[in-house]
């Protein structure tokens, strides 16, 4: 699987998986667990929303900012790799600091870190496709990019949930940190940038009023994608970050087998994911996006409200 210049997409889109076991190990699994054991049970769930939160606003700044200063980046090794190689190695830091968290301030401000330099290397990264491979083949990259991406959900989802089953928080941290490392170096090694010869300067400032600047009157559709993308992921996870206390308060679980549950069900969820977004592509080809989109809310909904159906009360 060649691209243009000797690059390959294995190469190029392997770190994607690295970035899908950081975050789907993470978010849904790691964090809960170490909140749970930082705070009161009764405010656990706020302490969690607080750090997702956060999490989410510095991605929305960060990620695109990060992207945007790398497309002018003249360093002798390519626009994106500098910042992939350094957001990579801050990560190292930070996933350490979560690790050994004395108290949840702590652990905030490690996670705040995290998701800065996370950030850092994924707006650059997004730019390797369009920067290497020709366009006529962007469907076939993007293909290889989700596939990395849905094995990262399985592969994590497993392992992580088998560790955190068994409290080794320490372990499953430094598996992140490993799978992150290699991918890294399979990428940053495997994908030939050229430098960038000359680049326009441009103050800060305007950079970053420039990346957040959209004309909603010109391009009101593109609004409103934004619009329908914000609450999608918003639905999608306020149920992947509390998976695991909604599968311990509803099966009476410990949290570790909780862990356990949620790491398997992510995994099942992963393979159906797989299975389903090939077809669904193919039929949004002859009937249109709209009414796939439409469909897959309201099932979506649907089998959330289902979710509270069985949900035990608890009695003090």
């Amino acid at each position: 699987m060649q691209t243009k210049r000797g690059n390959n997409l294995f190469a190029l889109n392997v770190y994607w998986f690295g970035i899908s076991y950081l975050w789907n190990s993470l978010g849904p699994l790691v964090l809960p667990l170490l909140v749970a054991g930082l705070v009161p049970e009764a405010v656990k769930g706020s302490a969690l929303g607080l750090l997702t939160a956060v999490g989410m606003v510095v991605a929305i700044i960060v990620q695109p900012l990060a992207g945007a200063i790398s497309d002018r980046c003249t360093s002798r090794w390519g626009r994106r790799r500098p910042f992939m190689v350094g957001g990579t190695l801050a990560d190292m830091v930070f996933l350490l600091a979560i690790a050994v968290a004395p108290q949840y301030w702590f652990l905030l401000l490690a996670y705040f870190g995290l998701q800065v330099a996370s950030n850092v290397a994924h707006g650059p990264y997004q730019g390797l496709i369009p920067d290497r491979v020709p366009p006529a083949r962007w469907g076939q990259a993007s293909g290889v990019k989700q596939l990395a991406e849905i094995v990262g959900i399985i592969v994590t989802s497993l392992a992580a949930g088998y560790l955190l089953s068994r409290g080794e928080v320490l372990l499953t941290i430094l598996s992140i940190m490993g799978v992150l490392l290699v991918t890294l170096a399979i990428t940053a090694w495997g994908v030939k940038e050229e430098p960038l010869q000359r680049a326009e300067p441009a103050p800060l400032l305007k950079t970053v009023t420039q990346t957040f600047r959209i004309d909603l009157r010109r391009y009101s559709g593109f609004a409103w994608l934004l619009v329908s993308r914000l609450l999608i992921v918003v639905a999608m996870n306020l149920v992947r970050n509390y998976i695991l206390y909604y599968i311990q308060y509803l099966l009476q679980m410990t949290a570790q087998q909780a862990a356990d549950a949620a790491g398997t069900l992510m995994a099942i969820l992963a393979v159906a994911i797989a299975a389903i977004v090939y077809p669904a592509g193919a039929l949004s080809d002859r009937i249109g996006r709209k009414p796939l989109v439409v469909a897959s809310g309201l099932v979506g909904a649907a089998g959330s409200l289902s979710c509270s159906w069985r949900a035990p009360t608890r009695t003090s």
